[in-house]
């Protein structure tokens, strides 16, 4: 009888992970060229474990300038064809920290890809990242992040959001 009413409970309000109504906003922001540091091993081979730091201005669509962009690549692909995965390209955990005037910040993470030996993503080629949390004004925030270089080196960042 038990597991009947809970079956009935979970029908009845739905099972899909998603809230009926939510309402989710949009916010695009541009991306200065980054300012980007290398972090190496020292060795000659640029392989797992390396990665980069990097940071940047962020306008919104009015040019204006509205935060600060600081965000770290850890490469995480095996060097080599070791059959996992495009050899043409290198896998990255990217985590992402948006610091707003305010002080209020969005945090994003996510895994990438980028062209092997490259230091910037193609351009053109959209990369998707979780926002996974948020302070202030962006407490309780979720959703996604959609990244695409730009041909001029800028990037475009598309937050699709709700706040919970």
């Amino acid at each position: 009888m038990v597991t009947v009413l809970v079956a009935s409970v979970l029908i009845a309000t739905g099972c899909s992970g998603t809230k009926e109504g939510t309402d989710w906003q949009t916010m695009t922001l541009t991306q200065d060229k980054p300012v980007l540091v290398e972090l190496s091993d020292g060795d000659a081979v640029r392989a797992h474990g390396e990665g980069m730091v990097f940071e940047a201005e962020l306008e919104d669509q009015s040019g204006k300038p509205v935060a600060r962009l600081l965000g770290h690549h850890l490469i995480v692909d095996t060097p080599g064809d070791d059959g996992i995965g495009d050899p043409s390209l290198e896998e990255r955990f990217v985590t992402l920290s948006l610091i707003f005037e305010s002080g209020d910040a969005i945090l994003v993470q996510g895994a990438s890809v980028y062209p092997a030996e490259q230091r910037i993503l193609k351009a053109d080629v959209p990369q998707y990242r979780a926002i996974v949390g948020g302070t202030g004004a962006y407490k309780g925030i979720r959703g996604q992040v959609k990244t695409t270089r730009n041909g001029d080196e800028t990037y475009t960042h598309v937050l699709e959001y709700t706040l919970d």
